[in-house]
C-alpha cells in the first residue's frame, strides 16, 4: 500500500484552507504530532481500515492550525482512490455532498437532537 508522506499531507492541508484560515505563523502548526498519527497508521494491513485510520489519525491529532478534518477526508479519499479500485465517493461523501447536506440542515449522525441524517 501506498501511504502518504508528511509533505504529502501538509499540501493537503494547504489546499483545503480557505485564505482566510491562514496561520498568523508556521510555528501554529504541530506537525510532529501529523508524524506521529502517520506512523501510528502504517501498520493496518487492509487498505479500508488503513483509510480510516487515517482519518481519525489526522482529525484527532489536530496538528494543523486549521482545517484538520477537512485535510483527513482528503487524505482517506485519495488514499482510497490510490490503493484500491473502489470509488471514494461511496464510502466519503465529497465536500460538495456535506456541504449542501449541512446548507440543507442536515446535522451529523452522532447529533443528540436529531439522531443525524448527514445525506438528507
Amino acid at each position: 500500500m501506498r501511504f502518504p508522506n508528511l509533505e504529502e499531507i501538509i499540501a493537503c492541508n494547504e489546499a483545503v484552507r480557505e485564505p482566510d484560515e491562514a496561520s498568523p505563523s508556521a510555528d501554529d502548526d504541530d506537525l510532529d504530532r501529523v508524524a506521529r498519527a502517520l506512523e501510528r497508521v502504517t501498520t493496518e494491513t487492509d487498505p479500508v481500515e488503513a483509510a480510516a485510520a487515517l482519518a481519525f489519525e489526522i482529525a484527532y491529532a489536530q496538528g494543523f492550525y486549521e482545517g484538520n478534518k477537512r485535510t483527513a477526508a482528503l487524505i482517506a479519499r485519495w488514499f482510497i482512490a490510490t490503493n484500491t479500485a473502489l470509488d471514494p465517493d461511496v464510502l466519503i461523501p465529497s465536500f460538495t455532498q456535506v456541504s449542501e447536506a449541512v446548507s440543507a440542515g442536515a446535522h451529523p449522525p452522532s447529533c443528540t437532537r436529531c439522531g443525524g441524517d448527514l445525506m438528507g
